[in-house]
């Protein structure tokens, strides 16, 4: 009997919360698409505003669909982490309930997966802001654009890929053109909100966040768009396959992602996102043995990590410090004393580094590690007085 190459299951995840007005809409964009082999999983996040009606009504027993309740709001982040423990697919795409995909959406992000020349854990396709009603706002995002003109053409020929016959319809010059290879080393926020990336599951359950079933607030794009691409790197499709839909219930933004000083972020949602990026990099730090990445790439991971926020420095924050101070001991196994010294240095100041030092060595006096990097202080601060000589 000939073997055949089946088709991958693609799972999408809704998380609503008190979007009952939009939740109808996003799962209608779900039954259209073109890609047939998918599950739907809509975890209703502790509403109060009549949600689960509406998407039970929405569902009517379709069985590619699932309504999953949650008795209270587990935040954006943390009701996303719970329903990856109720998907089987192979790729998975968080959809927001205000949101809605293009019928192309599974089917370009999947070819990228099957078909580039560098497998990485994301991908992550333009989009275009909306209106309530769903009058189009702008042609796609800026920062999307301009992280994709750094990259490097990434599909192979078409001849050369294994095309399987539900993605065939797609027109698969225009796709190459639009998709582009970015670097796991390239820093900064590279890529359109949640409704616009899909991830290799395997992935996201190793670089998951190791918490209880206490509310994670804070956008599941936040954690993990950052930490998947400083491992992997992105494939970028500049094509707007989804629409963001700016209201003033948004969490994140009521503005359209505007160019210049434009501040789009309501305060309230950059903190919990400051907050998110926090938990990531002390994740990062808690679990490096464990995460799927070279241990000696630590440094470098969490540089790329941390440059997602240009708010945040998260190095500075005390629970970032505190996990620094927890795992000293292993870093310094895993790396010796002078380059953990030498690289906390590079991101701290003297003081801070001296107090996870002296936090780090409880019970005793670290005189000889004190001196070490006394001497390394003092050696830099010269060589910084000559170059400025």
């Amino acid at each position: 009997m000939q073997f055949t190459v089946s088709e991958p299951l693609v799972s999408i995840v809704i998380v609503n919360w008190n979007y009952a007005r939009y939740v109808a809409d996003a799962i209608d964009s779900v039954k259209e698409q073109s890609y047939r082999n998918f599950e739907c999983v809509v975890v209703d996040n502790g509403s109060t505003d009549g949600s689960a009606d509406v998407i039970a009504a929405s569902i009517d027993g379709n069985p590619q669909f699932k309504l999953l309740q949650l008795p209270a709001n587990l935040g954006h982040l943390g009701a996303g982490c719970w329903a990856l423990d109720h998907v089987r697919g192979e790729f998975v795409t968080f959809l927001d309930a205000d949101d809605v995909l293009f019928p192309e959406y599974l089917a370009e992000h999947l070819l990228v997966h099957l078909s580039t020349i560098y497998p990485t854990g994301l991908t992550s396709s333009n989009i275009v802001d909306v209106n309530t009603e769903g009058a189009k706002l702008d042609g796609g995002h800026c920062w999307m654009s301009l992280a994709w003109n750094s990259g490097t053409p990434s599909l192979r020929p078409k001849e050369r890929t294994v095309c399987q016959p539900a993605l065939a319809d797609c027109d698969y010059a225009v796709l190459a053109d639009a998709t582009r290879y970015v670097s796991a080393g390239a820093r900064g926020w590279l890529w359109c909100p949640t409704s616009s990336n899909m991830f290799r599951r395997s992935l996201l359950h190793r670089v998951r966040p190791k918490t209880d079933s206490a509310p994670i607030f804070g956008g599941l794009d936040s954690f993990f768009l950052p930490i998947v691409h400083a491992i992997t790197g992105s494939n970028l499709i500049d094509r707007p396959l989804s629409a963001y839909r700016v209201h003033e219930n948004n969490n994140y933004s009521s503005l359209p992602h505007l160019t210049g000083r434009a501040r789009t972020g309501k305060p309230r949602a950059e903190a919990r996102n400051v907050a998110v990026l926090s938990l990531l990099v002390r994740s990062v730090i808690e679990d490096c043995e464990s995460m799927p990445f070279a241990i000696g790439e630590l440094w470098d991971v969490l540089d790329v990590v941390a440059s997602s926020d240009q708010i945040m420095r998260p190095f500075e924050d005390p629970e970032v410090q505190a996990v620094l101070s927890r795992r000293f001991e292993e870093l310094v196994r895993q790396f010796g004393e002078r380059r953990v010294l030498s690289e906390l240095r590079r991101r701290l100041g003297f003081r801070d580094c001296m107090r996870i030092l002296f936090a780090a060595r409880t019970g005793a006096l670290p005189l000889a590690a004190i001196a070490q990097a006394a001497s390394m202080e003092i050696s830099t601060r010269v060589q910084r007085r000559l170059k400025g000589a």
